[in-house]
């Protein structure tokens, strides 16, 4: 199977999902122990809610800052996302474990069908 990296949208559900396993935490992830769910350990991260944002109107065109109805709609080709700049860091640890030659597989809450109830 090889390490599994599973990715959280929130510490919260992070802390909850790794509670059943032996676990360690090290800073911005936690370590899953060997165990039979996860044979070659596991490394969950987490986000702080979202961590990119689409573009505003005034960021592909500076005469689009303010709105007008004569401009609408405006569906620019193609979206593009920008880093929310309080969640750079949160950006950078995924960027960090997604270079990791040991990870073989990545889950996210989606795949493990956790449900956000917060």
């Amino acid at each position: 199977m090889g390490k599994v990296l599973v990715c959280c949208e929130k510490p919260i559900q992070m802390s909850q999902l790794v509670a059943p396993f032996p676990h360690k935490k090290m800073g911005d992830h936690i370590i899953v122990e060997a165990c039979k769910t996860f044979p070659d350990s596991a490394v969950f991260i987490s986000a702080i809610g979202h961590i990119l944002e689409l573009y505003s109107p005034g960021d592909y065109d500076e005469s689009l800052k303010s709105w007008d109805i004569k401009n609408l709609p405006i569906v620019p080709s193609p979206f593009k996302l920008k880093v929310i700049p309080s969640k750079a860091r949160s950006l950078q640890t995924f960027r960090k474990f997604l270079k990791y030659s040991s990870i073989k597989e990545l889950l996210t809450q989606e795949i493990l069908l956790w449900k956000d109830s917060y």
